[in-house]
């Protein structure tokens, strides 16, 4: 792609007005002096409004936003969600402490999320709280009051969240970074597993990830830990910010059977995979396997936080009134509304199957690209939660991550909006919400490619032909 194609792309995805530099800049300097530098941005876009799939600046350039599906399943502005959320405004009951009464928003609400399920999970019972962070907590919570248990397996590399408890769940240098500190806010009661990663497995090239993590888990319970002393396993089906690596075929059916046979509650951590993006409602559909505790987030209600956690009966149950665990504005009813509408959408325009169909078309595209520009790595993913693990070599599979920083960024300049996962931030991940279409695809694949030609100028990419 040559220079001029590229330029006319960045015209048709969004011009900047004239003079509207000095406006961005004012808003960051307030910005770098008012609010904490540890507040989280993936981006340094001065937002101005934001619609379907596209972001747009205050200067008035447009970005494709590939990162939009993590908390956006139903697109920017959808006019009916928009709407639930004025009319639950003008209602005015979102102002009382929300633990004085009775709202039947909540129980609409828990209807939906337990249509979407099977009859074992379908049964039981639903709590809400605020963030996916909270929801987490609050899963750990019930599995050790349940159970009467205090140790909670997760595994390497995972993100669950940021509060104590989700991050002592998450151990991973991504999350606890160098900072020695970091370490004393990892809490007592939670032993690690690794998850099967078949790109770069624990145990060695040519073993079998899921078999090798399965056995590692028999062996941590038959050596290191009694069973009767293990709440729950808490799992993502996707290891998100640890690389987007998807788990081997026969993995989860046999944690599922572990789980059984030791009497450990499953917890699945959807917050991020969860409301289709994986082309199922929820992940752990690509494999028939339901766990004990289902844990939702981001998506379910956009951008008004709100969590959910469904547990089945046998186990709520045996949380009692007294155990009881909350804030005042939990399930807050413009959450409420906000997912309500969410979910509907998602129903009535088959989002769940334009996911999985605009996954294929978007996973080819990728492995047309890197095929055509002759990248090094592997692409992975499922629906639309795709990672492109970008390495400087094909045998040692070393992360190429200044290449996927550069990426980032010149993608961005040029209109396209993604992110870097991974411990070594060397995997680039594509997460278009659901209503994402053919063209929009083909406009950001147009941009990418431009992107990794202007790096291949740069000596940037290395081919994998010449290795």
């Amino acid at each position: 792609m040559q220079r001029s194609i590229i330029e006319k792309r960045i015209k048709r995805v969004g011009q900047s007005a004239v003079n509207q530099d000095s406006l961005a800049e004012r808003i960051l300097s307030r910005d770098s002096e008012h609010l904490c530098r540890a507040l989280y941005r993936r981006t340094g876009i001065v937002m101005k409004r934001a619609y379907d799939v596209f972001l747009e600046d205050v200067a008035g350039k447009r970005y494709i936003d590939f990162t939009a599906g993590g908390v956006t399943s139903v697109g920017y502005l959808h006019p009916k969600v928009v709407q639930a959320v004025v009319e639950q405004a003008k209602t005015g009951l979102d102002y009382p402490d929300l633990s004085v009464g009775v709202y039947d928003l909540r129980n609409e609400l828990a209807e939906e999320i337990k249509s979407w399920v099977p009859s074992k999970l379908a049964g039981g019972k639903i709590a809400f709280g605020h963030s996916g962070s909270d929801i987490i907590e609050r899963a750990i919570r019930i599995a050790r009051f349940a159970t009467n248990r205090p140790v909670i397996i997760s595994c390497y590399e995972a993100h669950h969240g940021a509060s104590p408890g989700a991050l002592s769940a998450s151990p991973t240098l991504r999350e606890m970074g160098s900072n020695t500190i970091a370490r004393f806010f990892q809490l007592p009661g939670f032993l690690y597993m690794p998850f099967p990663d078949s790109y770069r497995p624990w145990f060695g090239e040519g073993s079998d990830a899921g078999a090798a993590s399965l056995a590692y888990l028999e062996r941590l319970l038959s050596s290191v830990i009694s069973p009767d002393l293990v709440a729950g396993i808490l799992i993502e089906p996707i290891l998100s910010y640890g690389g987007n690596v998807v788990p081997p075929e026969g993995y989860f059916q046999g944690l599922a059977k572990t789980s059984r046979e030791h009497g450990i509650p499953l917890i699945s951590d959807e917050v991020l995979t969860g409301i289709g993006k994986t082309g199922r409602m929820f992940a752990l559909e690509h494999w028939d396997v339901w766990p004990s505790v289902l844990c939702l987030g981001k998506a379910v209600s956009g951008s008004i936080p709100l969590s959910v956690f469904m547990a089945e009966d046998d186990l709520a149950q045996r949380w009692k009134a007294e155990d009881h665990v909350g804030m005042s504005k939990d399930a807050h009813l413009l959450g409420c509304a906000m997912a309500l509408a969410i979910l509907r959408v998602v129903r009535e325009e088959k989002l769940v199957q334009n996911a999985e169909k605009m996954g294929r078309y978007l996973m080819k595209q990728l492995r047309d690209l890197k095929e055509d520009l002759d990248l090094l790595g592997q692409i992975r993913g499922l629906g639309l939660m795709i990672g492109f693990d970008l390495v400087e070599d094909e045998r040692t599979k070393k992360p190429a991550s200044v290449l996927a920083g550069k990426a980032v960024e010149l993608a961005r300049k040029n209109g396209l909006v993604i992110g870097s996962v991974g411990a070594q931030h060397n995997v680039l991940r594509f997460m278009p919400s659901l209503t994402v279409n053919e063209q929009h695809v083909d406009d950001s694949m147009e941009i990418l490619e431009g992107v990794f030609r202007e790096l291949r100028e740069q000596g940037l990419v290395k081919a994998a032909r010449a290795q």
